[in-house]
């Protein structure tokens, strides 16, 4: 019996391996509109709970968006070495490593958008 919320390596039509996820159930599913900034700075993003039985979360959205395990992104405005900036429209996170246990995320983007998290075990 094969695990749920696998992913499977497939041949494309030109001979290179691609990962495809293996249907499954979805835990949860949030869908997020608002995130954007605002003029002044003031980041008007929030941190959405992870559920506590999430291994993986999948994004999707309409428009570019950053996100943050754990903490609130900032928009970079040049270099941002501080590790304040997120990680620009990410497709998937593993949400449990030995390096970080992802509780949040953070999520903030430059124009108003719909951002779905889409929750597996």
């Amino acid at each position: 019996m094969s695990s749920p919320n696998k992913f499977k390596t497939i041949q494309g039509d030109h001979g290179r391996d691609t990962s495809v996820k293996v249907p499954s159930t979805c835990i949860d599913s949030e869908q997020l509109t608002g995130i954007a900034d605002n003029p002044t700075g003031e980041s008007l993003g929030t941190i959405h709970s992870v559920p506590s039985e999430a291994g993986v979360v999948i994004f999707s959205a309409e428009s570019d968006f950053y996100a943050k395990p754990n903490n609130l992104p900032v928009i970079p405005t040049g270099s941002e070495s501080d590790g304040a900036a997120g990680e620009l429209n990410p497709a998937s996170w593993a949400l449990k490593s030995t390096d970080v246990t992802v509780t949040g995320i953070g999520l903030v983007a430059e124009v108003n958008n719909r951002v779905t998290l889409a929750f597996y075990k």
